[in-house]
């Protein structure tokens, strides 16, 4: 049996963290809703951003605790659900600008654009 590496105990405790926290009115409960509307509407993707294409949305800013978290959890074949519904088209005929540039433009351009 091998042991887990730091990053896979680590991954597991921010799992943990999630799973504890991500549904309460607590502090942590609250950073971690901050932090997951912040890569939703970063990333300018329609959907539960516990469940973007995190390794295809090279725009927004990496090294930050969602987003590693949320690299890890892919990486590992980890998924939580949520509940949120992330961001909505306003009108019938609406689309979201993110999803068209990404098959137009390059990482800079897509970051420069967002």
């Amino acid at each position: 049996m091998r042991q887990a590496s730091i990053y896979e105990n680590q991954t597991i405790d921010h799992v943990i963290t999630m799973l504890q926290h991500g549904h309460t009115e607590t502090v942590t409960g609250s950073l971690l809703c901050i932090s997951l509307e912040y890569i939703e509407i970063e990333a300018g993707l329609p959907g539960d951003p516990m469940n973007l294409p995190i390794h295809e949305i090279s725009w927004i800013s990496d090294r930050i605790w969602i987003d590693t978290m949320l690299s890890a959890m892919d990486a590992m074949g980890l998924d939580i659900k949520t509940d949120m519904q992330g961001l909505r088209k306003w009108m019938n005929n609406d689309s979201f600008l993110m999803t068209g540039a990404a098959g137009l433009l390059k990482n800079t351009e897509l970051a420069e654009l967002d």
